[in-house]
């Protein structure tokens, strides 16, 4: 190609974005330069001009205890002379006689280059240079390997850095090949759709190929050839693949159907699900701050059907008297949802408030919800403006047939208070205990009349806390009930819903103080330390089982960061949330609307499809019927931070495919009967702010969540509202304080033969924590959580309570000793005739699995694959397994468990194979909970 017909080249790509063909380049992110957001090229941009370069990019350091080492470092090099570093080793004391080694290998491990500095070294700062010659060095990637030595030949610290070698030549092949494989493949998928085959994973993978070409033109005109080189090779490999897909179309034809695309403007609810047609419908998009009718097309180009947006005061409301005429800015938006077949959810959010507003009640800006990400709306004013958004924003809303919800309020909080309030709870505490020496007797307290009862945030008495709260409670409950009949009067046909946050385990301070002083994250807050500062998400969140009863579809927001220092994913904290809200509302759709992905550092490509990829089908098995993730696009459609590279909108894009291809099947597992029950238990939430009760669920739904049956909580109040019939498996987390209805219902479970998984606590405290002289009852079928409840000994319980013989055995992941493997999720159901299991490695390792029962192969729908056991499973790799038919034998030894409900099975002791995997006894009915697996 010579150089003017490649600059052409250059510039037709750029084109391509500019006309609404790509989808934008890289979002700034300085920590990585394959993260970085692009400009469009300039018309007529040149040709790649210069020498090769190399570019160098931070890897992972490994400091020690008492030393460091850091490099410094320049980006970007002209491939021309040595490369000079400066390694920075950092000691608290000296050392008589120091090695710093630096060994560059390249991208097959093998040593091209070894210098060392041997010296003495000081307290504090020693720096140490080298240089790495680099001519003729071939166009590839490194990296280059500091270590700090003691003398003797100690390890003390490490650093690392990649190095990529790039060329113009190299460029230059690899972008004539990639786009004449990627027009060859768009060719040949364009005759298929003249004769009415249209796969759709290859038309949308296709379309993220010419894009990602169209954004390595921009990347060549800002001089980010890694960026460049990065996409072009995105492309070439997404050709390739589907090149291989149609030349296999036998073998892998659940990838290369049509899926069908349901009308959205009809979308109903039925079953616990969205429908069309009485088909299940899942909806897969983005969440963005605005209703922006150019990003829909950006968003429909890759076939995602679902757009979250949200509607303030400051939209709706003119003045204190007038309602804003919302057509003239609205109609285009709306109209173009309806041409697209994009389902629209709707926020009213009380943010962004009006300046009139603002200026006429000041304090507003200063919410007595410090850190909260929404205001107060226990606030009269802010209660009057929301309640007059709500209609005006109705009265258009209603008239637009895209809109699949709409949220009435999102992330609701309240600091009820005032006079008003004080009588209230006045009345409300009178009701409970009819005189003043009861109450004072209760909350221990000298009130001289009764009338004297207040509002005490800061009281610790636990019986005090537990009437207060459940009051304010209620007050929020009763404010969000009543917002919903006003507007179902506006708009009666219409579905509503409340986005509650996932802070449903904090405890004790608030995340944002919490992140503040201490940098750890709330949600995995356990330390009683933290206990007793700030009043927690219980005093001022709302009851989400309430909520859940009142409104059309159950709303959320969750927050998912790409890194765990546990599992490959963040979990089980989405997963945890999706199954609460699932179990208390299983009969209404479930709707996460802005699901932030929250990525830290820097991510190649492969690992955010894999993560992004995972986490919607673990959120579609874990009851979510909608997700709108929080993307950035611009104006001109560029897509932004972790966005920003193709794989992830590919991930987005080939999980809406696969969730609408199967969706009678996923549907199925989310209707399927839960044998496992948590207790979800609001006094154990409000007692000592939610210690240690808090930690523990999360540990107990952690552990619970590998045993292979599907997994849900069960409240307080579902508990004597319905009873326990149907919970073959009883989760008691470690928990002080129960209602006496409540621990009634545990005891006669109990007496019943019922299984129950609980630590040693005896629940001691009745709702209010009064000490109760009864204790929760054992059985042969009680199996007790020994020592400190982690999740793998809650895992180890509930396997050792499956060994009682009280329900059927399942197809289910087992190592090769036949134990449940930690970070390894199952689930399995039966549907239209077939069996079903669904599989994700959650771990950051490859590992071993067999299959518990007779049958041993089956059909993977995801991939289009067959699939047999045992097999090594690749983490982040998530299987939907269609099991193949059996004639009936002998289940082999894995499955075999005797049929006597009391018997005592005794399983051999093996050597751990893993950190995760480790040995379990069960004696007598009662498993003591062992080590870690």
């Amino acid at each position: 190609m010579s150089r003017h017909l490649f600059a052409a080249w250059i510039t037709s790509c750029s084109a391509l974005l500019a006309l609404g063909n790509g989808v934008g380049a890289r979002a700034e992110e300085a920590a990585s330069p394959s993260h970085v957001r692009l400009s469009p090229a300039p018309a007529g941009a040149p040709a790649i001009e210069g020498e090769d370069r190399i570019w160098i990019s931070q890897g992972p350091s490994d400091p020690g205890p008492h030393e460091s080492l850091s490099v410094k470092y320049i980006p970007e090099y002209a491939a021309q002379g040595p490369i000079t570093f400066d390694c920075d080793a950092r000691c608290d004391d000296a050392i008589a006689e120091g090695i710093v080694r630096l060994k560059i290998r390249d991208s097959s491990g093998k040593a091209l280059f070894a210098a060392e500095n041997t010296m003495a070294l000081a307290a504090g700062s020693n720096v140490s240079r080298f240089e790495w010659p680099t001519a003729d060095l071939p166009d590839g990637e490194y990296t280059a390997q500091f270590t700090l030595i003691h003398s003797p030949g100690m390890f003390a610290a490490g650093d690392q850095l990649r190095i990529r070698m790039l060329g113009r030549s190299t460029l230059q092949q690899e972008m004539e090949r990639a786009a004449g494989r990627v027009a060859s493949i768009k060719q040949h998928l364009d005759q298929l759709a003249e004769k009415n085959d249209k796969p759709s994973y290859g038309r949308v993978r296709i379309l993220l190929a010419e894009d990602a070409l169209a954004e390595s033109g921009r990347a060549l005109a800002s001089s980010q050839w890694p960026v460049a080189l990065d996409l072009v090779r995105y492309a070439s490999r997404t050709a390739d693949s589907i090149g291989a897909q149609l030349a296999l179309m036998d073998s892998s034809s659940e990838l290369l159907q049509t899926v069908p695309e349901p009308e959205l403007s009809s979308l109903g609810r039925l079953n616990g699900g969205f429908e069309s047609g009485e088909q299940p419908v899942f909806l897969v998009g983005v969440s963005s701050p605005s209703a922006d009718a150019d990003r829909l097309s950006h968003l429909r180009r890759y076939g995602l059907n679902l757009y979250a947006f949200a509607l303030g005061p400051a939209n709706t409301l003119v003045d204190e008297k007038r309602a804003a005429e919302l057509g003239p800015s609205l109609d285009a938006f709306f109209s173009e949802a309806k041409k697209l077949n994009v389902s629209l959810a709707c926020a009213l959010s009380p943010n962004p408030l009006p300046e009139w507003a603002l200026r006429k009640w000041p304090d507003l800006r200063q919410s007595s919800l410090a850190g909260a990400s929404s205001v107060n709306l226990s606030d009269g004013p802010v209660q009057s403006l929301v309640e007059r958004h709500v209609r005006a924003a109705l009265t258009y809303l209603s008239r637009q047939p895209m809109v699949n919800s709409v949220a009435l309020v999102q992330r609701p909080a309240f600091e009820w208070g005032g006079d008003a309030v004080r009588a209230g709870f006045t009345a409300y505490a009178t009701e409970i205990y009819k005189d003043r020496d009861a109450l004072n007797a209760a909350w221990r307290k000298r009130l001289r009349v009764i009338d004297d009862v207040d509002i005490w945030w800061d009281y610790s008495r636990s019986s005090y806390q537990y009437d207060w709260q459940t009051y304010h409670a209620q007050l929020g409950s009763e404010y969000l009930a009543n917002l919903n009949a006003s507007a179902k009067s506006v708009a009666p046909g219409m579905a509503f819903r409340v986005d509650v946050t996932d802070k449903v385990l904090q405890n004790g301070k608030r995340e944002a103080a919490l992140k503040r002083e201490t940098g750890r994250r709330a949600q995995t807050l356990d330390d009683p330390r933290d206990v007793g500062v700030g009043r927690g998400e219980s005093a001022q969140g709302v009851d989400r089982e309430s909520i859940a009863k009142v409104f059309d579809v159950n709303g959320c927001e969750s927050t998912a960061p790409m890194h765990d220092a546990v599992y490959s994913m963040n979990y089980p904290s989405q997963s945890l949330l999706y199954t609460l809200l699932r179990s208390f509302a299983p009969d209404k759709p479930l709707l996460d609307s802005n699901m932030d992905l929250a990525p830290e550092g820097g991510l190649d490509g492969a690992h955010a499809y894999q993560y992004i990829h995972s986490a919607l089908w673990d959120a579609a098995l874990s009851g979510v019927n909608g997700v709108a993730v929080r993307a950035e696009i611009d104006s001109a459609g560029v897509w932004g931070g972790v966005f920003a590279m193709p794989e992830s909108r590919e991930a987005l894009a080939i999980a809406r495919l696969d969730l609408n291809r199967l969706a009678p099947v996923v549907a199925a597992f989310q209707r399927a009967p839960a044998d496992v029950a948590i207790l979800w238990s609001m006094p154990s939430k409000i007692y000592e702010k939610g210690y240690p009760y808090l930690p523990s669920v999360r540990r107990a739904y952690e552990g619970c969540s590998f045993c292979g049956r599907k997994v849900r909580f069960i409240s307080e109040n579902q508990c004597v509202q319905q009873g326990l019939d149907g919970v073959a498996f009883l989760v008691l987390p470690q928990m002080l304080a129960v209602s006496e209805a409540t621990f009634h219902v545990i005891q006669e479970y109990v007496k019943g033969g019922g299984v129950i998984i609980r630590s040693g606590s005896p629940i001691p405290y009745n709702e209010r924590g009064a000490s109760r002289q009864a204790v929760v009852g054992n059985s042969i079928h009680t199996i007790l959580v020994r020592g400190v409840d982690s999740p793998s000994q809650y895992l180890h319980a509930l396997d050792a309570a499956f060994a009682l013989g009280t329900v059927e055995d399942v197809p289910r992941v087992v190592n090769d000793e036949g134990y449940p493997m930690e970070g390894v999720k199952t689930s399995f159901t039966e549907f239209g005739g077939e069996r079903y299991l669904y599989l994700l490695n959650l771990r950051t390792t490859t590992v071993r699995c067999q299959l518990q029962g007779r049958t041993q192969s089956g059909r993977d729908l995801i991939q289009g694959r067959d699939v047999t056991f045992p097999r090594l499973v690749m983490p982040l790799e998530p299987m939907l397994i269609r099991l193949n038919h059996v004639d009936a034998a002998p289940a082999p030894a894995l499955a075999a468990i005797d049929s006597e409900p009391h018997t005592t099975v005794v399983r051999p002791v093996e050597a751990p194979k893993s950190d995760l995997e480790k040995k379990k006894v069960v004696r007598g009915g009662v498993a003591a909970a062992g080590q870690s697996r």
